[in-house]
């Protein structure tokens, strides 16, 4: 199983008030995450170094060199921490940097044949109204079992990403289109619900669980709605197939 985990993040700047000071938080805690057994066992050389600056053409390439490794790469994990925005047609978009900006649609391109999961915690209100912020703030993951058990998790977790349909693209967005990613004093109310979603999972499940995104993701959304009295709501939405990505093992 090849696979690649890519974490994007844009901060803004401070001088025009656009700044994120929750970005690299959110990406280092969905990191610890991810490296954790229960977060699949993602390995270094799995892991995209590059977190912060990414533009549309160094994403593509990335995906590209991935694709082009010996063996290939059979499934894509995306993060992106930051500001976006939808079309009026509700393409959300992403932007990168101040001048580079990306469509869904348009990174699902540069993997015309592989399996992706994106996830994305930013806002999609529409282009004219897109002036709301998103920040997030994510608790830690220990990293602390033995190989043995780290191995086994990966199994579990690989074997997921084999039962997703052929070209499955499923994206998680904090919000739905038209809506924005609220900010807390304790950072993006999305991340953190979904973290904590499958922090909770992990405590009480049976051993060699699987939970998959779905699942996770609806525990976070009923959260989030609850929190934000019905005015953010979460959506995960699956492009192809009925299986999908797998998110926490137990």
């Amino acid at each position: 199983m090849k696979r690649c985990l890519i974490l994007i993040g844009n901060e803004g700047k401070a001088s025009n008030g656009s700044f994120l000071p929750g970005v690299s938080k959110d990406l280092e805690a969905y990191e610890n995450f991810f490296r954790s057994d229960n977060g699949g066992a993602w390995g270094s050389s799995e892991i995209a170094t590059r977190r912060i600056g990414w533009t549309s053409l160094g994403l593509k390439n990335e995906l590209l060199l991935r694709r082009m490794e010996e063996g290939g790469l059979d499934y894509a994990l995306i993060v992106f921490s930051g500001h976006g925005y939808a079309e009026r047609d509700g393409e959300p978009m992403f932007e990168l940097s101040e001048n580079d900006v990306i469509s869904l649609s348009a990174i699902c391109s540069f993997l015309p044949v592989q399996k992706m999961l994106m996830i994305a915690d930013s806002c999609q209100g529409y282009l004219n109204e897109s002036l709301a912020k998103a920040s997030s703030e994510l608790r830690q993951f220990s990293n602390n079992l033995n190989t043995m058990t780290r191995d086994r998790k990966r199994e579990i977790y690989n074997r997921q990403i084999e039962r997703m349909g052929y070209r499955s693209k499923v994206f998680a967005s904090a919000v739905r289109t038209g809506e924005y990613a609220g900010d807390t004093s304790q950072g993006g109310r999305y991340s953190r619900a979904l973290l904590d979603a499958a922090k909770t999972l992990k405590l009480g499940g049976n051993p060699d669980t699987l939970y998959n995104i779905d699942l996770v993701h609806a525990i976070a959304a009923d959260n989030v709605s609850y929190e934000t009295h019905d005015k953010q709501h979460p959506t995960v939405t699956p492009a192809s197939g009925i299986e999908f990505p797998p998110f926490v093992v137990v």
